[in-house]
């Protein structure tokens, strides 16, 4: 397998509105309080933060060789909640900063869920749980399940196959539209302000006008 290429953005993202494929987006229903009992909790959110795609369990792959929608129905899509498809390696940095996934999942568990909001990135979810966080209960004869979570970090991942010209693209027709939207504004106020000019102009030369006939009536009464 060749080394990802991935182009990796581990700052908090703004969830968009999915545009061509998505997962469930949300493996986990309920926000929980912070884990006050754990004295390690915060270092644990700390690390969760800092998860990139290099940490999960298809890091190899690259995705120069697949388009967008191509590499999320292979590697993401997956009709189960949570996610099956995506995991942390066990040798992952997550792991390695909360002394080791044994240690960590003797409180916790962590999720993943992933969504394309546009044409060149996937933004990824991962999701802080407690251990053992999926309740189930039945309500009117019906089966429900509830998840619980601590925490939500993201991070989104572009560079997939024709991301170049997708992107160039992209920046192209933004400029375009920017083009658009500043001047059409310019040309309608400049199309009113013609036109306000003409009826001036026309209004005056009707003054001109009347005054002129006035003056030829008045001195044919004159004469």
């Amino acid at each position: 397998m060749k080394k990802s290429k991935l182009l990796l953005l581990g700052a908090p993202i703004i969830p968009l509105a999915p545009m061509v494929a998505v997962s469930c987006e949300k493996p986990a229903d309920h926000k929980l309080p912070t884990n006050d009992e754990d004295p390690n909790y915060q270092d644990v959110v700390k690390a969760l933060h800092k998860i990139t795609f290099n940490d999960l369990n298809f890091e190899e792959q690259n995705p120069a060789e697949w388009d967008i929608k191509s590499f999320y129905d292979h590697f993401i899509n997956d009709t189960n909640i949570p996610n099956t498809k995506l995991n942390l390696k066990s040798n992952s940095d997550f792991y390695k900063s909360v002394g080791g996934k044994a240690e960590f999942e003797k409180k916790y568990e962590i999720y993943f869920s992933a969504a394309i909001i546009n044409e060149l990135d996937i933004s990824f979810s991962a999701w802080l749980a407690p251990k053992g966080n999926k309740k189930d209960y039945t309500f009117k004869g019906k089966l429900y399940k509830n998840y619980f979570y601590y925490e939500r970090a993201q991070f989104k991942v572009s560079g997939f196959s024709g991301d170049k010209e997708k992107r160039a693209k992209k920046e192209h027709d933004e400029k375009v539209w920017n083009i658009v939207r500043i001047s059409v504004p310019t040309i309608v106020a400049v199309g009113v302000a013609i036109f306000v000019i003409i009826q001036i102009i026309r209004k005056k030369k009707g003054l001109i006008k009347n005054k002129g006939a006035k003056k030829y009536h008045g001195w044919r009464r004159n004469k």
